[in-house]
């Protein structure tokens, strides 16, 4: 009795699952024009683009730019950046060198 209720719920379930699939409409997107121009007028006497360096002065925000300032300063040039990985790469090596065996030899001759 107990198996003939599990299985028929699994049945009941999975002809849920099969019925929600099937019952879903085809997807059609909506057609919308794209604008043939942009419709706002631009200014002359202010630059289209700002310089890419320094393109937060612009929103005269003097926290912007102390934060900014103190991300510049703060980051690693690409060169500082490398020599960094290259010392941590050599740290590893060393730190992965006192896992291996090690061997030792003297000697001594006497006459």
């Amino acid at each position: 009795m107990l198996r003939a209720r599990k299985n028929f719920a699994a049945l009941v379930a999975s002809a849920l699952l099969l019925a929600g699939c099937a019952t879903q409409a085809p997807y059609t997107p909506d057609a919308k024009a794209a604008p043939t121009a942009w419709s706002a007028r631009q200014d002359s006497a202010t630059p289209a683009r700002p310089a890419a360096d320094t393109w937060w002065v612009q929103l005269h925000d003097p926290a912007i730019n102390t934060l900014v300032d103190a991300a510049l300063a703060d980051n690693p040039t690409l060169a500082q950046a490398t020599a960094r990985m290259d010392e941590a790469r050599a740290n590893l090596g060393v730190s992965a060198a006192q896992r291996l065996p090690s061997l030792n030899a003297t000697g001594a001759a006497t006459r």
